[in-house]
């Protein structure tokens, strides 16, 4: 299904909206590879980028078949692309499955594979993708992030996907003299355990806590999306045109997905899922048109209230010793759409 190459800063999405008014599912967390027996042969450098390579022209097409995508993806990735088949059948135009027209994957192909039991393999790949439309001589290119899973056999699958923040930002993955990438391991030197960095970033984000206290722990990015959190429900306000109530949340996976990436400097690259919603409601006599939306088929129309979840795909990078936690990665995806139409005059 056709992606946008365009990577959104803040922990939220908010959709634009036209003159007549302004205007995230549960991931589970995948198991790691660590501890576990029966060690999978090493992978090749040419087989980690065939895989990553066939999973992404696998993908490569506006499908809106819930049974196509039960086959090629799995995790939060599979959530999505299922979430938005279910929008699309609620609020599509009913379009018929096609090519994207752009081109899927360039050669700047970048992949390891995880050290880990044959039963239960990942890898992390990164990749240059170039959007086009059909017809359109404009070409855009962004820098994809992905884990890719497979289970006993199986083909491969993406469970992950984010978009770094340039070209050049590839991760750098520590390996073994197989070339596999090591992961896992001691823990107890980074700056915070990837068993909890997830939650403790999303509290900090929407300051669960009430307190900054851990401002030291966090880069100037995430303190930057940390205070548009801050300020996103009166922008939502001022936005929607002062509608009579808004509600807005967050809601992180307990732990990370997959492995715990080491790196070569001795620290961690860690994926983290969250789903953010927010429920607008005009109130009595009131509607709201969205001009751009991520859902398909929800513009031009008039709606009394509204619910828009988000998906979030964060990779952190966590560093050895007390240095500050950053994002190396990220996505926001658009997940559930529901709304009540106004049906006044």
């Amino acid at each position: 299904m056709k992606r946008s190459a365009t990577a959104v800063a803040a922990l939220i999405l908010i959709a634009a909206v036209g003159c007549d008014g302004q205007s995230g599912t549960k991931a589970q967390a995948g198991p790691t590879t660590s501890g576990q027996a029966g060690a999978a042969r090493p992978m090749t450098a040419g087989e980690v980028r065939r895989a990553v390579v066939t999973v992404n022209q696998r993908e490569d097409t506006e499908n809106w078949d819930a049974a196509f995508w039960r086959k090629t993806a799995e995790g939060p990735w599979l959530e999505q692309r299922l979430a938005a088949v279910d929008n699309h059948k609620k609020y599509g135009a009913g379009t018929e499955p096609k090519p994207t027209g752009s081109p899927t994957v360039s050669s700047q192909v970048h992949a390891w594979a995880a050290a880990g039991p044959a039963d239960d393999r990942w890898i992390l790949g990164a990749y240059e993708a170039r959007s086009a439309s059909v017809g359109d001589t404009e070409n855009s290119a962004s820098q994809y992030w992905s884990l890719y899973h497979q289970q006993k056999g199986d083909g491969w699958r993406r469970a992950f996907l984010a978009l770094a923040p340039s070209l050049t930002a590839l991760p750098a993955p520590a390996t073994d003299h197989d070339g596999q990438a090591v992961v896992s391991g001691d823990v107890s030197k980074l700056a915070a355990p990837p068993s909890s960095v997830c939650r403790r970033y999303d509290d900090y984000i929407t300051d669960k806590s009430g307190t900054a206290a851990d401002d030291a722990l966090w880069s100037k990015d995430i303190r930057s999306v940390r205070a548009s959190f801050k300020t996103a429900k009166t922008q939502l306000r001022a936005d929607f045109n002062n509608p009579v109530s808004i509600r807005l949340n967050s809601d992180p996976q307990p732990t990370h997905l997959g492995p715990v990436w080491r790196t070569a400097d001795g620290g961690a690259l860690v994926a983290c899922v969250a789903v953010t919603k927010t429920v607008i409601d005009m109130g009595p006599g009131r509607y709201i048109k969205l001009s751009s939306s991520g859902w398909p088929g929800t513009t031009g129309i008039r709606w009394n209230a509204m619910t828009q979840s988000q998906l979030h795909m964060i990779v952190l990078k966590v560093p050895a010793g007390s240095h500050e936690v950053s994002i190396a990665a990220q996505g926001n995806w658009p997940y559930h759409f529901d709304g009540t139409r106004y049906t006044g005059n």
